[in-house]
């Protein structure tokens, strides 16, 4: 279906005549077990916030509801090459242009599609916080894996809060040293992440194997493992290597262990693989 694009005017009586039906849901928790590695960090007042703006944030709070949904979560993605930014606020795609003005942004030639959702409680506070001509305060904190960003008016009212995956540090080779509480002593037994292509390839110690990475936006530090082809050789250590695959598949998050290591853990907090980042060659 075509969708007709018109400009998008906003005032702040748009909030209160949108339509609702949706009733919002507790916010998304990490995992009890999360080991965060580093300190909070945040965008230094005054400082150009520009470069830190880049990619999707997933809109996990608008004002003080929290939004939790299995799909189709509202979304802002900032494309600093062309100073454009692209969202969905769970119902209408939105973009147009924005300027960094020290911690500040303002958008410009905004447009939004115009669908009728009325299961969507919260698209005309997007709406809003989203017109053009106003300053956004922004403010971003990077804890644990992910960053927080804080878009505020400017009295201080808090209008959306986002989280964007910070999965990077996955990139690379590991060793896998446990599977589960089995300790693995088999250097052969390996896993690359290419967190960008969203590819994972790896050795069980016996068969290759590869798939496709996924993360779920609405669960803190998601990510799953699709798609899982495999080599058909047989081997000796077969037990061990369906443990590691079904480890694999049964993924549902990832967060650091340590300087030099990472932990893949399922739906309930169990430490499925426990892995080790694989010396470089220095050749």
């Amino acid at each position: 279906m075509i969708m007709n694009t018109i400009k998008c005017f906003f005032a702040a009586i748009a909030v209160s005549t949108t339509l609702s039906g949706c009733s919002a849901a507790s916010r998304p928790s990490a995992p009890a077990n999360e080991i965060v590695t580093r300190q909070p960090s945040a965008v230094a007042p005054g400082e150009d916030i520009g470069k830190s703006l880049i990619g999707e944030w997933t809109i996990i709070k608008v004002g003080t509801t929290d939004i939790r949904q299995d799909e189709d979560m509202p979304y802002i993605n900032f494309s600093p090459a062309e100073l454009r930014f692209y969202a969905f606020n769970g119902c209408n795609i939105i973009n147009g242009d924005y300027r960094v003005e020290s911690s500040t942004i303002i958008l410009s030639q905004v447009l939004c599609t115009q669908r009728l959702c009325p299961d969507i409680s919260y698209d005309g506070e997007i709406n809003y916080a989203l017109r053009e001509g106003e300053k956004i305060h922004v403010s971003i904190k990077d804890i644990g894996n992910e960053s927080y960003m804080y878009l505020s008016d400017g009295t201080g009212h808090k209008l959306l809060t986002l989280r964007r995956h910070n999965m990077d540090f996955l990139n690379g080779e590991w060793v896998v040293v446990k599977i589960g509480n089995e300790t693995v002593d088999d250097e052969g037994v390996n896993i690359f992440f290419d967190i960008s292509a969203k590819k994972i390839h790896g050795n069980s110690g016996c068969n290759y194997f590869n798939g496709n990475i996924s993360m779920d936006p609405a669960t803190a530090n998601s990510i799953n493992f699709t798609n899982m082809g495999v080599t058909r050789m047989s081997c000796p250590n077969s037990d061990r290597e369906r443990k590691m695959l079904v480890a694999l598949e049964q993924t549902a998050t990832a967060i650091r262990g340590g300087s030099d290591k990472a932990l893949l853990i399922d739906r309930k907090g169990k430490t499925l693989l426990t892995l080790k980042r694989a010396p470089k060659d220095d050749m």
